[in-house]
């Protein structure tokens, strides 16, 4: 490395210092032949400032400067006062930067700085890569009130429970938050000083983009865009040793969803009978490879499972295994003693009835006395309001296997509870039923999107020649090495409100917030990012490190100046 104290910053040719020197000569020569000997000297010298200064501004010189000395202080929105006024103390020296109203900056040439001080809520996220590498010192911003946290799903389907998840934070002992939408006031929560966590629920009846609002009586008001679409169309067979109020229930609430829904009741030993639902009529005596493809889900009681012959046997778990076959087994004791379809770790509980909570309030659910224990390989597909599970799923290849300790579901319909009954149906339907590739799809990487931010997308586009344009404007796209059918852009949103990506094969909405919007929790967000970033960089020691920084080319025009001027007016004293 180039430890010089002086280098220059341009590189011509050496006939430049030729001439330079020949200059030299003829002044210095001038001055030494003149009759008047007086100052002779000092001409000498201006002379050799003379050329000094031409070669300076042609060759632009640079000093070396130690980095451990130099410092900058960036004060970003909400900083604290006291903190910055102790730094100035500290370092009288340092650059002070601050940003706008907005918390952007236009950041000088980091690479001058030994060490850099970030007060308040701290870099945006975007550019926190310029800062890899070097020392930084965050001083965050603490003093955070409002919604600092949220978990909401910005797409969900018609008719299915949401959650709200969030914290508040307040110095008031205790406030009630309101979540509103198109239909009115929806679901309320009380949160204080003491605890700030909150829970609301609601169930969307209309497909559609909509706002709805979260808020309080001091005048909060956060928007939350939904995105509610229809809820896929599935093909369900079901398949009963006998009818239940169970299975009649569930076929009435899957047939009037719009599913395609056929209906096997054994009657006698080989006879059957078939009811059908938004499907053509056929007769099913048994289970053919090419009837478990055509269907989403086989939802079945035990005893038929057990009475399928090895022929149908081999070909469900290959159904399922390499076409994604969703198998939903109906609970009952003798499904708790054992393991053959699906692995249940389960122990003996005390409980007849578990609370669920899939609407504002919530609601008392008979189950068979069991508490299911999870396995690595798998998940829940529902929670009581203890985090307990009452429903398990597991994958079998592509597909997935279920049950359930809930027992007669169908006495929530019978109690009027129609929104529990259908909120449960539909996460064991949606959780077990054969996934499927529906051709493009997109994926928009931010959590809250701002105007004049970057906003960082994903495309699942099968096949090549995917063309991506967002509000009709074409943007450019780079091709994931590893995974070929994933394409990644990013866009810059100019204005507020609903935006629609596209592709060839699909249209997808998505919200660019006011800047007004969501601002604690935006504050909080980037304060986190930037406490995460800088505590597990590898900070580089720059203390032994130093730069060149330029001399500015003004001084050596004054030099010029007076000494051009000095050699002009000396013999007319």
């Amino acid at each position: 490395m180039n430890s010089s104290l002086l280098v220059f910053g341009r590189d011509y040719p050496v006939l430049i210092l030729i001439l330079a020197g020949l200059l030299l000569i003829i002044l210095v020569g001038r001055e030494w032949i003149r009759e008047d000997k007086r100052r002779r000297l000092w001409r000498s010298l201006v002379a050799i400032l003379l050329c000094v200064s031409i070669l300076g501004i042609i060759y632009e010189p640079a000093l070396r400067q130690s980095l451990g000395k130099s410092s900058l202080i960036y004060l970003s929105n909400n900083y604290d006062p006291d903190q910055f006024d102790s730094l100035r103390r500290r370092l009288p020296r340092a650059e002070v930067l601050v940003a706008d109203s907005l918390g952007n900056l236009r950041y000088p040439d980091l690479d001058g700085y030994g060490s850099i001080f970030i007060l308040g809520q701290g870099i945006p996220e975007y550019d926190l890569w310029q800062f890899e590498g070097r020392s930084v010192k965050f001083l965050p911003q603490e003093d955070f009130e409002g919604i600092i946290k949220l978990n909401a799903p910005k797409q969900i389907e018609q008719d299915r429970a949401i959650k709200i998840l969030g914290k508040y934070l307040t110095t008031e002992p205790s406030e009630r938050l309101f979540l509103n939408g198109p239909e009115g006031k929806l679901d309320s929560t009380t949160v204080g000083a003491d605890n700030g966590d909150f829970e609301m629920t609601f169930v969307p009846k209309v497909t559609g983009n909509f706002i709805y609002t979260i808020t309080n009586q001091n005048g909060l008001t956060e928007r939350l865009p939904v995105i509610v679409k229809k809820g896929k169309k599935l093909k369900v067979l079901l398949i009963n040793s006998f009818p239940t109020f169970e299975t009649r229930n569930l076929k009435n609430f899957l047939a009037k969803k719009g599913h395609e829904v056929v209906v096997r009741n054994q009657v006698s030993k080989d006879a059957y009978r078939y009811e059908f639902y938004n499907t053509q009529e056929r007769r099913i005596s048994a289970l053919s490879s090419d009837e478990l493809s055509a269907q989403d889900l086989l939802i079945i009681d035990w005893q038929s499972l057990q009475a399928l012959t090895n022929r149908e046997t081999r070909l469900l778990s290959a159904a399922i295994s390499e076409e994604g076959l969703g198998l939903f087994i109906q609970p009952e004791e003798a499904v708790f003693n054992s393991n053959r379809w699906i692995d249940l770790n389960r122990e003996r509980s005390d409980q007849e009835q578990v609370a669920i909570q899939l609407t504002s309030n919530a609601s008392v659910v008979p189950q068979y006395g069991y508490t299911l224990n999870l396995k690595g390989y798998q998940f829940s597909l529902l929670k009581d309001v203890g985090e307990n599970t009452l429903a398990i799923a597991q994958r079998q290849g592509l597909g997935k296997i279920g049950t359930t300790v809930l027992r007669d579901i169908y006495r929530q319909n019978l109690t009027g509870d129609s929104l529990v009954y259908a909120g449960i149906w539909t996460e064991l339907l949606n959780g077990l039923s054969k996934e499927h590739n529906e051709g493009a799809s997109s994926n928009l990487g931010n959590e809250i999107n701002y105007p004049f931010e970057p906003l960082n997308f994903e495309v699942q586009y099968p096949g090549s020649g995917v063309r991506v344009s967002v509000n009709g404007q074409p943007i450019p796209l780079q091709q994931n090495v590893q995974i070929p059918e994933r394409w990644e852009g990013t866009f810059w949103p100019r204005t507020s409100g609903w935006n629609q990506i596209q592709t060839q094969k699909d249209t997808a909405s998505f919200f660019v917030h006011d800047p007004s919007d969501w601002q604690a929790r935006s504050a909080y967000q980037r304060a986190q990012a930037n406490q995460n970033f800088f505590a597990n960089q590898v900070v580089t020691d720059r203390s032994a490190l130093f730069q060149y920084k330029p001399i500015s080319k003004l001084w050596f025009f004054v030099l010029f100046l007076l000494s051009a001027g000095f050699l002009w007016l000396e013999p007319k004293v």
